[in-house]
């Protein structure tokens, strides 16, 4: 029988692409409430936590009226960057559940009802890590510049070549152990090992990593929420 399965918030103040991304004005709002208020959304039906440093106080101050269990870390690298995944998760080491579903907190438009799916997904199947996946349909060229998947000369409609799919970096399941141990989400070990889980593009993918991105967040959500 699986244990529990714990959904993981992380957030720091810092950024190394956008300043104060978390924290600066999002609308009427900032990207980490957001982020809040959807961990907070799932915090009847599954156990949920969010894990931030004290050092960051305005996210510090953000956090503290939230139903959530706040994790406190404190590891100093995280205003630095960090080197590798069990470094900057390394709190979870005397955690109980076995599995980790890590939510993305730069993706606005994210839906609390997929966050749902892919946890219910976790339980009903046999499955030791989870990550999403979409299809694209173009031309790919590898590192030399040879084609990836049209290697038809002939086929000039991208429609005609083979798909590829392309990973979603909005939700992340994981052993903790493995993760832990090995500093990876995933060993290859099946097709349960991962398990790609394809959706459909939409905006609730809509990542942001840089300014450009910031602004067109800002229209997106407005438009989507109509505030």
């Amino acid at each position: 029988m699986k244990q529990s399965l714990l959904i993981l918030g992380t957030a720091r103040e810092s950024s190394s692409r956008i300043e104060n991304k978390m924290t600066r004005k999002f609308l009427d709002t900032n990207l980490y409430k957001i982020y809040l208020k959807k961990l907070e959304s799932l915090n009847s039906q599954y156990k949920v936590a969010i894990a931030i440093n004290k050092n960051d106080t305005k996210i510090w101050e953000l956090t503290q009226n939230t139903s959530l269990e706040i994790i406190e870390r404190n590891d100093k690298s995280v205003a630095k960057g960090i080197s590798t995944r069990s470094e900057e998760l390394h709190f979870l080491k005397d955690r109980p559940e076995t599995h980790v579903l890590w939510i993305n907190g730069c993706l606005p438009l994210l839906k609390v009802g997929l966050i749902k799916q892919i946890a219910d997904f976790y339980y009903l199947n046999d499955i030791d890590s989870l990550h999403l996946i979409k299809k694209r349909t173009n031309w790919f060229w590898d590192i030399n510049k040879k084609p990836i998947n049209n290697t038809d000369p002939k086929c000039v409609s991208t429609q005609g070549c083979p798909y590829v799919y392309e990973s979603i970096h909005a939700i992340q399941l994981f052993n903790k152990e493995n993760l832990l141990t090995n500093d990876s989400y995933w060993n290859y070990t099946s097709d349960k090992d991962p398990y790609l889980y394809e959706v459909e593009d939409s905006l609730d993918f809509f990542d942001i990593d840089n300014e450009f991105e910031f602004q067109l967040a800002e229209k997106l959500y407005k438009d989507v929420t109509n505030n």
